[in-house]
């Protein structure tokens, strides 16, 4: 999806406003998909947001910690297709990379139990 400068400046405002990633989907009138690509594009993630509130940000599992939470992220933020989930330019004909990195990472966690 393209995104004016417009679009640009309403998801920031509309994020800084506190509404949700769903909220700010139905207000722009594009997919929460869009929504969750363009703000980790921007840097203006929810743990970020709150930092620069001077909150304390609620711990999550996708602030990228480690390689298992960055699959995560990509993969709750990849919908349907390609939407600039970070492992895109990987893909291959033997399929998707995000779906191979969550594999082996899943091999990875599976054999470490």
């Amino acid at each position: 999806m393209k995104w004016s400068e417009e679009k640009v400046k309403q998801l920031s405002e509309l994020a800084f406003a506190g509404k949700s990633n769903k909220d700010i989907a139905r207000q722009l009138g594009v997919g929460i998909n869009d929504v969750y690509a363009k703000r980790s594009q921007l840097g203006i993630t929810i743990p970020k947001v709150a930092a620069a509130k001077g909150k304390e940000p609620v711990p999550v599992v996708t602030q990228q910690s480690s390689e298992t939470d960055r699959v995560i992220k990509a993969l709750r933020t990849h919908g349907v297709g390609c939407y600039a989930c970070g492992y895109e330019h990987n893909c291959r004909k033997n399929g998707c990379a995000l779906m191979q990195k969550a594999a082996a990472e899943l091999e990875r966690l599976e054999a470490k139990s």
